[in-house]
């Protein structure tokens, strides 16, 4: 399935809002999303071989995943700059998606939308160089890659979760911790691929699916507030005729 624009096309889009005006200023923080989210999706599937199921997942997560296999590239290091601004947009997306009268900051918009282009590229640099060595990682550099994948992608502040989730995030989180200091201590002390490497690896999945059914919980929760607020719309307009 195509993307929905161009990346470039989308930072047009953000272009033309006005960031003076609070609704346009809405509107041009899921420009910014979607130009992240975007370039994350194309990179990942061109480069990376990611499903492109990568679309759906916020900009955070593409980051996680995408980062986690760059990390299979020797020297690979990120810039302090570009570091944090997939967090950042997804932090104030989801901002904007839980409160209509959020009011996204001009200064943080207008720095994303600065270091965008620059971003971009190196992502797409980054991209390249993994393609060019990926033949010379072995098997189990690739499994150990995967679990990290895994273990990076369940990892989620509570604060970012509905209260009723924030316990279970919790509890993913904390496994999670713990599956990382096993992996750990597997590479130190072992070669090749051994079963306790192959066990990890399928508690990382199973992990994985844990957290996806966090997920998909928070989902159906925004969607029955989404059909409970346009009832109570639909009850207001009825009362003022």
């Amino acid at each position: 399935m195509s993307e929905r624009q161009p990346p470039d096309e989308i930072l047009k889009q953000f272009d033309s809002f006005d960031l003076e005006n609070m609704p346009q200023r809405r509107l041009a923080t899921y420009a910014l999303r979607d130009f992240y989210g975007t370039k994350l999706s194309k990179v990942g599937q061109e480069y990376l071989h990611f499903d492109p199921e990568l679309r759906k997942d916020g900009p955070k997560k593409q980051w996680n995943k995408v980062k986690t296999r760059f990390e299979a590239i020797d020297n690979f290091s990120v810039p302090s700059e570009f570091s944090g601004l997939p967090y950042q947009i997804n932090t104030i997306s989801n901002e904007v998606d839980h409160d209509y009268d959020k009011n996204p900051p001009v200064d943080r918009l207008r720095e994303l939308r600065n270091k965008a282009d620059d971003w971009a590229n190196w992502l797409t640099d980054q991209g390249e160089r993994y393609r060019e060595v990926e033949g010379e990682l072995d098997a189990r550099e690739t499994i150990i890659r995967i679990i990290r994948q895994s273990i990076e992608y369940t990892i989620t502040s509570p604060d970012d979760r509905y209260r009723e989730f924030e316990d279970e995030q919790r509890g993913v989180n904390t496994k999670a911790e713990e599956l990382r200091e096993e992996l750990e201590e597997i590479i130190a002390e072992t070669d090749g691929i051994t079963n306790e490497l192959v066990y990890l690896l399928s508690d990382a999945k199973g992990l994985e699916k844990q957290e996806n059914l966090i997920e998909e919980g928070e989902y159906w929760r925004d969607w029955e507030a989404e059909i409970q607020m346009e009832e109570r719309r639909i009850r207001e307009r009825e009362s003022d005729r």
